[in-house]
């Protein structure tokens, strides 16, 4: 699936920058829905806790924002321990294009009637776009995550986020023409849907 958009933007913490450690913090929402107290969160960092036991991995979604999707209702009290980080805006595009994509594996076995079956096993997306300004001394840490918002409109905040590296920078100079310069991010973890 693929998807194309209006403007972008980069945003990274300083390279180098430790992040901030939340431990214990009471998770406000209800239901299955639920928001951290900060945003800019490293996904992986994430630990829920439902009345002080630990919460597995596979039961809940967590956003760069901090939203959580938990599989079913906590019993009690939600609380989590996660980082982190303090970000700014380094860059911005136009034009970008995103794809999601999933790795696909052959399954099929002797008694499927003749029809071949897959397995999806990973998923991942990435995105393409053509720069409309970057911090220059950000070039030296091509490769680092940085947190990339896809708008979907000019005046609105609908937008996709999520943690990915610059996987590439390719400048292109014509005589003729305004200089180019395309940048491709890997995703890293998901990618979520912003709708304030």
């Amino acid at each position: 699936m693929k998807l194309a958009g209006y403007v972008g933007a980069i945003y990274s913490h300083l390279i180098g920058d430790n992040p901030t450690h939340i431990t214990g913090e009471t998770v406000s929402g209800s239901g299955v829905n639920y928001q951290l107290a900060n945003s800019n969160v490293d996904i992986d960092s994430v630990v829920l806790y439902d009345n002080g036991s630990e919460i597995a991995k596979g039961n809940y979604t967590v956003t760069v924002a901090g939203k959580i999707t938990l599989s079913s209702a906590p019993s009690g009290t939600l609380t989590a321990d996660y980082d982190y980080y303090t970000v700014s805006q380094v860059g911005g595009f136009f034009n970008w294009t995103l794809e999601w994509n999933v790795d696909v594996l052959d399954a099929t076995e002797y008694n499927t009637n003749g029809f071949r079956e897959y397995e999806a096993v990973l998923k991942g997306w990435n995105a393409n776009a053509d720069r409309y300004w970057l911090d220059e001394n950000y070039f030296n840490n091509v490769g680092s995550m940085v947190i990339i918002k896809l708008f979907l409109d000019k005046t609105g905040n609908r937008r996709y986020e999520g943690w990915a590296r610059i996987s590439g920078v390719s400048p292109n100079v014509a005589v003729n023409e305004i200089i180019k310069e395309p940048i491709t991010f890997t995703g890293i973890n998901n990618l979520s849907f912003e709708n304030p």
